[in-house]
């Protein structure tokens, strides 16, 4: 079944008028600034991060203030609900900057237990003050149950100082008999002129690494990754995990920009 269903929103506003209301923008992203999912297909224990602008939601000249309602709806290939979220009813959002698009993002946590096959997603925002609405529809894959990276999060955005925080989970493993799996998990860094940064690859065994009680290890391992981001440009992170048990190596590539924010000072 679908284990959490969660709204959240940008501080973004939107423009005084309101024709037509409209969302744009739509794709798939890993976490709320990540980077775009290049397809559609996911798998048990995974998250979908829908990201998206609303265009022309009017502003409350008094106030400063966007007002709408946002509602999500997925329904299987048989058309048949499978779950309806409306908590957010009303959101307001301080329209600092006088803009003509919302921001927003739409949060799916696809269940361990989720049944293979294709879903329809579909996001519908009503403008408060004007009460129009506008509506969007996509259609995605759960796969079946295999070995695999979820719940990848990042920013693809980054500034020169900060530590960068990159998530990620295993999923889909084998276990040995004392019900512990065997994953060796490779991380890699290379700049846009495809060199290494590091002087060797970052390497994460479970277990090994931490002492895990069989009991507490659930249908995925989390492996938070953070480091300091000394230098600007654009970088690949480069992911490889093995399940030792299964004798099975998945790969991963993610995109990052850094920029220097001493280019920045000038405030042009």
């Amino acid at each position: 079944m679908w284990t959490t269903v969660a709204l959240a929103v940008s501080l973004l506003g939107a423009a005084d008028e309101a024709p037509p209301l409209k969302i744009s923008h739509a794709r798939f992203t890993y976490g709320p600034f990540g980077m775009a999912r290049t397809d559609k297909k996911f798998i048990p224990g995974d998250w979908a991060f829908l990201s998206y602008d609303i265009e022309n939601l009017r502003m409350d000249r008094k106030t400063s203030k966007v007002v709408y309602g946002l509602k999500l709806r997925m329904t299987n290939s048989k058309g048949e609900l499978v779950f309806e979220e409306n908590k957010n009813s009303n959101v307001e959002v301080f329209n600092a900057l006088f803009s003509t698009a919302q921001p927003a993002i739409g949060f799916v946590e696809i269940g361990a237990d989720q049944p293979a096959g294709t879903y329809t997603l579909t996001l519908t925002v009503t403008d408060r003050l004007t009460k129009k609405k506008a509506e969007y529809n996509t259609k995605f894959q759960v796969l079946k149950k295999t070995f695999g990276f979820v719940k990848i999060q990042a920013p693809v955005l980054n500034m020169v100082g900060p530590d960068f925080n990159f998530k990620f989970g295993v999923t889909g493993f084998k276990r040995d008999a004392k019900k512990l799996p065997k994953i060796k998990v490779k991380l890699v860094i290379r700049d846009e002129n495809d060199k290494p940064t590091l002087l060797r690859a970052v390497t994460m065994r479970i277990p090994g690494d931490a002492n895990i009680d069989p009991e507490d290890i659930r249908d995925e391992l989390d492996f938070p990754v953070s480091f300091p981001l000394s230098r600007s440009g654009k970088f690949t992170i480069k992911l490889e995990a093995e399940d030792l048990i299964a004798e099975k190596t998945i790969k991963f590539d993610y995109s990052i920009v850094v920029l220097d924010p001493r280019k920045f000072e000038s405030g042009k």
